[in-house]
């Protein structure tokens, strides 16, 4: 059920939004995890100017788009988020949630905030424990306040979910779990809050897993346009906003009609499809495999103009 909320004059919209940002390493190996690929004497010549070219594309987009949250997957590490927020004008604005997690290669999902307009009141994070034994990242959840303003406090839960590397159907039962257990989680820990659920779910919004969420969070973003990864020249949709019914009205609230999938003029290629950085395992130099998706949160605005 979606519930139409009309904004008043004295309503400010924020965008947030969710980006896979693609493989996006530091140059240094960390023992614990497989980032051979991303080293120096790679094949890949992930060296220093690699690196910061990487970050610059990332941070000029994001600069553009001027969000108040970023939800990312695919950062190695807070040295990488230390580093992009650098790129993305006023690094004292940007607040960071992240921690290690257990992925193999090491990529975790990533929270960037305006801690000038939000207050971050609790982190969270939840490990998931999959049939198939294997480790992958957990999913963050943090709690915000807009700092103007008596809204409601609310949650953000990122998210990336196993990959379908061996075979969608093979996999497939590592993702159901993950769509369970966070299920539980959220209802056990956050039942009856504001809710915006966002990630690469590594699934189509028909595919079980993710109608699964939809049960209990309604996906926000469907629909032929909604495609954001293109595989074998075949588009599709692997990254979604879900969302609580209570974050659909109230203060704030999520303009039901405006999420959207960005796809900047520059970050496309002559097909209008993602240019990746990494193409055939070689340095492309685009910005990332995923395009990103954009959705607004309304507050009731104060007498401060946001930058």
């Amino acid at each position: 059920m979606f519930f139409i909320v009309a904004c008043s004059a004295g309503d400010e919209s924020h965008s947030v939004v969710f980006w896979n940002i693609e493989n996006c390493f530091d140059t240094v190996d960390d023992s614990l995890t497989e980032d051979e690929e991303f080293l120096p004497e790679s094949f890949l010549g992930w060296n220093d100017w690699v690196y910061r070219y990487k970050l610059e594309q990332i941070g000029r987009i994001l600069k553009d788009v001027k969000p108040v949250l970023v939800g990312l997957a695919e950062v190695e590490n807070r040295r990488v988020l230390e580093d992009l927020r650098k790129r993305m004008g006023r690094p004292e604005h940007w607040g960071i949630l992240h921690r290690e997690g257990p992925d193999r290669r090491g990529i975790d999902c990533a929270l960037l905030y305006r801690q000038d307009l939000l207050e971050c009141l609790h982190e969270d994070f939840f490990v998931f424990r999959l049939p198939s034994g294997n480790p992958t990242r957990e999913a963050l959840i943090g709690e915000f306040r807009f700092r103007q303003g008596r809204g409601e406090a609310f949650i953000i839960c990122v998210l990336h979910y196993p990959s379908r590397r061996g075979g969608a159907r093979r996999s497939l039962p590592d993702r159901l779990t993950c769509s369970r257990q966070l299920i539980t989680y959220l209802q056990q820990k956050y039942h009856g809050r504001k809710i915006l659920i966002m990630g690469d779910l590594n699934a189509p919004g028909d595919a079980e897993p993710v109608r699964m969420l939809d049960q209990f969070y309604p996906l926000l973003l469907k629909g032929p346009d909604a495609w954001t990864y293109v595989y074998q020249c075949q588009k599709q949709q692997l990254d979604h906003f879900l969302a609580s019914p209570e974050f659909l009205r109230g203060l704030p609230h999520i303009q039901s009609k405006s999420p959207h999938v960005l796809r900047p003029p520059a970050m496309q290629d002559e097909f209008g499809f993602p240019e990746p950085f990494i193409k055939n395992r070689r340095i492309y130099g685009g910005f990332s495999d995923h395009y990103i998706i954009e959705l607004k949160v309304v507050e009731k605005s104060s007498s401060r103009r946001r930058e």
